[in-house]
């Protein structure tokens, strides 16, 4: 809701190259910090606007291309004055950190060419210092990395044109698309993809002329490539379109001046969700996501069944209803299986049994099997070699038939130390024990 630029006037309100919206109307708000030159990048970072350009005033105060305004008030915050003595054509901000890239050479207090890390909270240069030898033009962060755009050849001592990936910590580049052209103008983030704009042509040897997206992290263009006519200078996303804006006329040879809204970049990753029979996963099948996103997954059982186990790449993660991917940055399965509640097996039960523990010894998880030729309440434990009940594995009434009761000791699961254990199995008029070892 932030507009930044050479207007003096905007929606027919006075306003000096940087105005505030009121949305969804989109009315100008009273928010006015008064800007005597351009304003070229803005970033908002909870309550605090962020302000970069030619300007020399601004907010009511002298700030040289650089500063920090309250989001209510529009007052430049009083001790918050990086200095800059060139123009600031690029900010991100998040935490305890505000990037600044431009055209400048000393900011922050500090000798910092083209691009900085500055304090949120002081607003004086970090030790962060990777370089770039030209003008840096648009800025983007992901965990743990800062994307670079601009007219530069090389960042942190590595060859790089035009486009980096920089390491939040050691300023080192780690992230190298190869790009060939004179510059990267704009940069964001769309389904997990980098997406780029500026003046360009190819990517890793692949034609991409004008806008490209890229992957995350491996720095391979995508096959998305909208063929723009004429350079492609800002771009935003929503996360089911981009829109960009430039001096093009055409996309894919389409009309289309200046301004278009493109379809996204396909995701960077998938999760593939698969059930076996009397059960389902939710969703089903191949669920797209991009970079660094999160995906919940409901396992349910049918009626009379219960949940086996959930693999998540190749790995059990036991019985579970649900299970999330956090943070997502490769690919993934999940798999779930089901048995049923009342029994295995099909067979008639004639009498009532407590069959060997399974395995024995046991490592982590073990399996006992109870038999009932009718309804009973049943209570079944575990006891230490001192006899002593250590854990109520059920208690309560169970139907006829063949029953699975799961055991797990492992960590996260009120662990037990190794040892000798039994296993008593009581119903009215029967009881049974048997013995197992619990392994580490």
């Amino acid at each position: 809701d932030r507009a930044g630029g050479r207007f003096t006037s905007i929606a027919g309100q006075p306003r000096n190259r940087i105005a505030a919206f009121d949305l969804p109307a989109g009315t100008v708000a009273t928010w006015d910090p008064n800007a005597d030159q351009d304003v070229r990048a803005i970033a908002v970072d909870v309550s605090t606007v962020y302000a970069g350009g030619d300007f020399t005033s601004i907010g009511g105060q002298s700030r040289n291309h650089i500063a920090a305004h309250d989001a209510g008030t529009a007052a430049a915050a009083p001790t918050w004055d990086p200095n800059a003595d060139g123009s600031v054509y690029a900010l991100a901000a998040g935490g305890t950190t505000v990037y600044a890239g431009g055209l400048f050479a000393n900011i922050g207090g500090g000798t910092r060419a083209n691009l900085a890390a500055l304090g949120a909270s002081d607003g004086l240069a970090t030790a962060w210092s990777p370089d770039p030898t030209a003008i840096v033009r648009a800025l983007l962060t992901g965990p743990g990395i800062v994307y670079v755009g601009g007219d530069f050849g090389s960042i942190a001592s590595t060859v790089a044109p035009c486009l980096a990936g920089v390491d939040a910590t050691t300023g080192s580049a780690i992230w190298k698309p190869l790009m060939t052209g004179n510059s990267v103008r704009a940069l964001c983030r769309s389904r997990g993809a980098v997406c780029a704009g500026g003046v360009f042509y190819t990517l890793a040897g692949v034609p991409h002329t004008y806008v490209a997206a890229i992957h995350p992290t491996t720095a391979v263009a995508e096959s998305w490539d909208p063929v723009a006519d004429n350079p492609v200078n800002t771009l935003a996303s929503d996360g089911t379109s981009l829109y960009a804006g430039g001096e093009f006329t055409a996309m894919n040879t389409v009309r289309t001046d200046f301004l278009a809204s493109l379809p996204s970049p396909d995701p960077a990753y998938a999760i593939l969700a698969s059930a076996g029979a009397n059960g389902t996963i939710s969703p089903p099948g191949t669920t797209p996501l991009g970079f660094d996103a999160s995906q919940g997954y409901t396992i349910t059982p049918d009626v009379s069944y219960i949940v086996d186990d959930v693999v998540v790449d190749g790995v059990s993660q036991g019985a579970v209803t649900s299970y999330t991917f956090s943070n997502v940055q490769a690919n993934h399965t999940i798999a779930a299986t089901f048995r049923t509640a009342a029994g295995v097996g099909g067979d008639v039960v004639t009498e009532f049994a407590l069959s060997p523990v399974s395995p024995n010894p046991a490592p982590a998880r073990a399996r006992i099997r109870l038999a009932m030729p009718r309804e009973a309440r049943v209570r079944l434990s575990l006891h230490d070699i001192q006899g002593r009940e250590v854990r109520v594995l059920a208690n309560g009434l169970l139907p006829a038939g063949r029953h699975e009761v799961d055991l797990r000791t492992g960590a996260g699961e009120d662990p037990l130390p190794a040892g000798l254990y039994f296993i008593r199995y009581r119903v009215p008029g029967h009881e049974f024990v048997r013995r197992f070892t619990l392994v580490e």
